[in-house]
């Protein structure tokens, strides 16, 4: 193995760590939901509206990130992200009011773009070749998983010791002695011989922007991108309270979430590496029927055995999607204008999952209920499941065709 496909690797590594810490404070909302709301005597939708500001600023933000990084480096992009992800911990552990709160958590999101996925997707772009981008993907994208699995823990231990305020500031301390250290020490947008692994800077397959908008599969994507954001944005919030509403007690609640976000792990390494070999449309799809079921399995999750059930369906179609939607991306648009594509599909993907947790509070605070709200999520995620089969590569034109790269798209099967 070469030193560049060794760094490759290692770079890879440390995205998936920075993804851990930054977007696990982000998966961690529900153990910080019923301690709020009793703090300060909020109703579920305006708690849940903390966590909509948080990804209606991310969604804002992730097309802006993806533009800006046609012209700043990756690096320095999630640097600025990982201080003001530090600088929203400490606003939200001095909060007296509601109006702070909302600050820190609009803050958080603006960090989230500047710092996670966008760049992070970017940077597996540039250094990895066509066969082994799935795998890459991938591993970056479970690192939204095992942030659930490794956050949660940390939120719930520091909050059960320390209260709210002491666990939001303990958030702090990854970021600065891990998180920063890795950007400024590892990670690199690209390889030194060239802007994208294998093709010389002016060669870079896929489309443009224009012609992606006026493509059918840009726009599909796009729906899978809200349908994923959806489905699983409204569980983020409202799990644990569900969990608590059926007897369960909240430290209960919570390791049900690490389990499935270890679940998680696991399964976006295996659907990445399935990804490069059977065609990213295809597990993704496969992925959104198994969100679906296990929709049907959380209603009935007094029973053990369907609690079970749920953690093992829900685990595997979590985060699995991140690193696939990205992969689809890429098959069928191609890198030209990927930063772009990218930040778009984030921006489609938080727009759904920024209303989710509003919707399902209003949903509960209106029904008494959460079958109704965990049974569009379910809708939703079929409605993702026929989208992405229907996906298929646009034509590219015949200048990209001359420079040798007819094949961007044709894996996209």
């Amino acid at each position: 193995m070469t030193g560049t496909a060794q760094r490759r690797w290692i770079i890879v590594g440390g995205l998936f760590v920075t993804i851990v810490i930054l977007f696990g404070g982000f998966l961690n909302f529900g153990v910080f939901f019923e301690p709020l709301r009793s703090a300060f005597n909020w109703s579920h939708a305006q708690t849940s509206l903390l966590l909509t500001a948080l990804v209606l600023s991310l969604t804002v933000a992730s097309p802006l990130v993806g533009l800006m990084l046609e012209r700043v480096e990756a690096q320095t992009s999630m640097l600025i992200g990982a201080i003001l992800a530090s600088v929203s911990y400490f606003i939200a552990s001095k909060a007296a009011g509601y109006g702070l709160m909302l600050a820190a958590f609009i803050i958080m999101g603006i960090a989230l773009a500047m710092s996670t996925l966008v760049p992070a997707q970017v940077i597996v772009a540039n250094w990895f070749e066509e066969r082994l981008r799935g795998t890459a993907f991938g591993i970056a994208a479970a690192g939204t998983a095992f942030g659930g699995f490794a956050m949660v823990l940390l939120a719930d231990a520091t909050l059960r010791r320390w209260g709210w305020r002491g666990a939001y500031i303990a958030s702090i301390v990854p970021v600065v002695a891990v998180v920063i250290p890795l950007i400024l020490f590892v990670i690199r947008t690209r390889p030194p011989e060239g802007a994208v692994q294998g093709h010389a800077a002016g060669e870079v397959p896929g489309l443009e922007i224009g012609e992606g908008f006026r493509s059918a599969a840009f726009w599909l994507i796009m729906a899978a991108y809200a349908c994923y954001g959806f489905a699983v944005g409204l569980p983020v919030a409202h799990v644990i309270p569900f969990f608590i509403s059926i007897g369960l007690t909240p430290h209960e609640g919570a390791m049900l979430i690490v389990w499935y976000e270890a679940v998680g792990t696991v399964a976006s390494l295996i659907m990445g590496l399935f990804g490069d070999r059977i065609g990213g449309k295809f597990v993704l799809s496969l992925c959104f029927v198994m969100m679906a079921v296990s929709f049907w399995a959380l209603l009935g999750a007094s029973s053990p055995a369907l609690r079970v059930l749920f953690v093992i369906l829900f685990g595997f179609s979590v985060a699995s999607p991140t690193g696939l939607l990205a992969m689809l991306l890429a098959q069928t648009l191609g890198l030209k204008s990927f930063s772009f594509f990218s930040g778009a599909g984030q921006f489609v993907l938080f727009f759904g999952l920024s209303f989710a947790p509003f919707v399902g509070g209003w949903i509960v605070d209106v029904t008494h209920r959460y079958r109704d709200a965990f049974g569009l999520c379910a809708l939703l995620a079929l409605i993702g499941a026929f989208v992405s089969l229907a996906v298929a590569a646009p034509r590219i034109g015949a200048a990209a065709e001359n420079a040798g790269v007819e094949q961007v798209g044709a894996s996209a099967r």
